[in-house]
């Protein structure tokens, strides 16, 4: 299992990729996964056109990796999940520590 992590922050260059493999990447989806679909009044994706940062885009890589709740490719902002049939709160609302990312490129 492989996830792909992109920090959408940037504009007019490349942001920052985070790769997971395995456990991480499991134990990482399975606090994603969906859990109360957003209500009227939550928060939505921000607009494509705002500067800075605009959350998570997180891309599941390979046939036998997918999650069966998550779509191959999501955005996490806020807490909330945004992809095809997908507009959630995550699981993990919390956010609790996870252990240090060493793998950034």
């Amino acid at each position: 299992m492989e996830i792909q992590i992109i920090i959408d922050i940037f504009s007019g260059r490349e942001n920052p990729v985070i790769e997971l493999e395995g456990d991480e990447a499991k134990e990482t989806l399975e606090g994603l996964k969906p859990s109360r679909k957003l209500k009227k009044d939550d928060l939505g994706i921000p607009p494509s056109s705002t500067l800075g940062y605009r959350g998570l885009i997180i891309k599941q890589k390979g046939k036998k990796s997918e999650s069966k709740d998550l779509p191959k490719t999501f955005r996490l902002v806020n807490g909330d999940l945004f992809g095809p049939r997908l507009s959630h709160r995550a699981t993990d609302e919390k956010n609790k520590p996870r252990k240090k990312l060493s793998r950034i490129s």
